[in-house]
């Protein structure tokens, strides 16, 4: 079974690896037979892959289990990344790509669903993260277009967390090709108590590379520009940090007024960064 030449090497990966297994009870068992047998002279690599976290961890990685000490290796597969996305949309819009990977992430079973060659609004039948539950009915019966038109005064709010995880992406981008002014360890969003007005607050982005260095960022989907309020909300709201390094970045789809530009170059520790220069920044293009 296992007799290769020298210059040959056999791949053999099964996919769904749980779904399998548990159809075949004994599968694991001969399969870590197969290997103690022949590990030391066979060229056979062998890959198991499942979307079952749960199988595989208690019956390929934990203690007990037949295949347990035998891996060579061990990869979690993640969801693609914004940019990594866009390259298999080339006939949308940029605006239609965020909504794209809004609608369903980075998942390429959920991405295989969608066609460039469809208005967001064809394709909007097969969204169901956000808006299913309360348009189930209309959804089952294949009406996408009055689905659509019930869920799209929604997508602009929808979009504004999207647009969030949109800019982390960026901002590590920018840290691992050493272009980010801060150089955090991690990011995201901050909640928090704001003494002076008395109320619940948040920074859409913190990002701490140490005790005195930091970064904080707000993001705006919305189709008006980016006014000097967002910035000086986003100065105020520092102040309830004790940071003595602090860098600014302000997100937007549309753009920024003249005001927050001319502030922005003022203080000289601001980046303002619009969807278009996102997007421009991208390998795909």
């Amino acid at each position: 079974m296992f007799k290769l030449s020298e210059k040959e090497r056999l791949i053999l990966a099964i996919d769904e690896y749980p779904y399998v297994a548990r159809s075949s009870k004994s599968l694991a068992s001969t399969i870590q037979l197969l290997i103690d047998q022949y590990k030391d002279t066979s060229k056979l690599m062998l890959i198991l892959c499942g979307s079952s976290m749960s199988y595989m961890e208690d019956h390929v990685l934990v203690y007990k289990a037949p295949l347990y000490g035998r891996r060579t290796a061990q990869m979690k597969i993640l969801p693609f990344d914004f940019e990594e996305t866009c390259h298999y949309f080339k006939n949308f819009t940029d605006e239609e790509k965020a909504y794209v990977y809004g609608i369903v992430g980075g998942t390429p079973q959920y991405l295989l669903q969608m066609s460039d060659k469809l208005s967001i609004a064809d394709n909007m039948f097969r969204f169901w993260y956000r808006f299913v539950p309360e348009n189930n009915s209309i959804i089952a019966r294949g009406a996408a277009d009055l689905a659509y038109k019930r869920i799209e005064p929604y997508l602009s709010d929808y979009m504004g967390k999207v647009f969030e995880e949109i800019c982390k992406q960026y901002l590590w981008k920018l840290l691992l090709s050493g272009k980010c002014p801060v150089e955090f360890s991690s990011l995201g969003r901050w909640w928090g108590n704001d003494p002076k007005e008395k109320r619940q607050t948040e920074i859409d982005i913190l990002a701490e590379q140490d005790k005195n260095t930091a970064l904080f960022a707000e993001c705006k989907w919305t189709n008006e520009k980016v006014d000097l309020g967002v910035l000086e909300t986003l100065v105020k709201r520092r102040e309830l940090f004790s940071y003595q390094n602090v860098h600014y970045y302000l997100f937007a789809k549309t753009g920024f007024t003249k005001g927050c530009t001319d502030r922005a170059s003022e203080m000289g520790n601001v980046t303002l960064v619009s969807y278009e220069d996102i997007m421009s920044g991208m390998r795909y293009k």
